[in-house]
């Protein structure tokens, strides 16, 4: 068990839900855990709920249970290393591989190797046993640069540049059509699809769902396909999959929200992480890295080039 106790001073945001003051603001840990851990909610000596809204004076003492036994194991994996020093470790992730254990899948995931690649990581993040030192997820069938930290301190160093924006993305996608504008930003709330929970839709209705912004750029269009660098401002999941479809434009290869590509039957989801900027612990100024576009991209660009030459 681990009793926390935090004040809610007067440069805190207010009015936010405790859960979410705790998570977002004080990076105590992420909101599932939270609820899944919780022993004891008190604010100002009261017992009290995730929903409370906090404001400034506010006490609040949470007794948590001991984290789940860290039951991810270390496994041998061929990690392609774009850099890495004593707090960070950047990645170059290969399409088809999950980023961390879940839904019954417990190796073969990226954790895995790097547990065994930094031998320290679980001793690091004794409260985090789940996903230890993972800032940010990219999907299984979504390739390219992703970030991961080594200790407690390098975690809430690059969190927090998540959580406010700060840290910059830029992804490169293959899509089914041209987008109506050459470049613009796509805002949507978006939401879980009621008829099927694996995926999410939007919602025009301010009262639902989470905001989600998308910058997006054509850089190149090749008959009824484009070649588009997109750039989130926020990070939801699907995000840039369903934004894609809202703008009648679905990424190539993307089973669950695009049919099947008529060029190529086989053809797997076109998205690329190809460049971060994010501060790293110790630096100064922003850091920039980048994955090259894998040979299957490449390979699916030459395909269509040629047909529409």
């Amino acid at each position: 068990m681990k009793t926390t106790t935090i004040i809610v001073t007067e440069d805190d945001p207010q009015n936010l839900r405790v859960d979410k003051f705790l998570s977002d603001i004080k990076a105590l840990l992420p909101r599932n855990q939270l609820k899944n851990r919780l022993l004891s909610l008190k604010i100002n000596g009261k017992e009290a709920k995730f929903s409370r809204k906090v404001s400034s004076g506010d006490s609040i003492v949470i007794e948590l249970a001991a984290p789940p036994e860290l039951k991810v194991l270390a496994e041998p994996m061929d990690l392609d290393i774009i850099y890495e020093d004593e707090n960070v470790i950047v990645i170059n992730k290969p399409q088809g591989l999950t980023v961390h254990p879940g839904a019954g899948i417990c190796q073969g995931t990226l954790l895995n190797g790097l547990l065994y690649h930094v031998k320290e990581l679980s001793q690091e993040f004794t409260d985090d046993a789940i996903r230890p030192g993972i800032v940010h997820r990219l999907d299984k069938d979504t390739s390219g640069v992703i970030i991961a930290a080594k200790n407690m301190n390098a975690l809430e160093f690059l969190s927090n540049q998540f959580r406010k924006r700060f840290a910059k993305k830029t992804y490169y996608a293959i899509c089914k059509g041209i987008p109506q504008n050459h470049e613009g930003e796509i805002d949507l709330r978006l939401i879980r699809d009621p008829n099927q929970r694996k995926r999410y839709t939007w919602t025009f209705a301010e009262t639902k769902g989470k905001s989600s912004k998308t910058v997006f750029r054509v850089l190149k269009q090749i008959g009824d396909y484009s070649l588009l660098a997109l750039s989130p401002r926020t990070g939801r999941t699907h995000q840039l999959r369903v934004h894609m479809k809202y703008q009648h434009t679905p990424i190539v290869g993307d089973s669950i929200y695009s049919r099947q590509d008529k060029i190529d039957p086989h053809a797997t989801l076109k998205l690329h992480a190809l460049r971060l900027l994010i501060k790293l612990p110790g630096k100064t100024g922003l850091q920039k890295f980048e994955a090259p576009l894998p040979q299957s991209f490449l390979d699916y660009l030459e395909k269509i080039e040629s047909l529409y030459s």
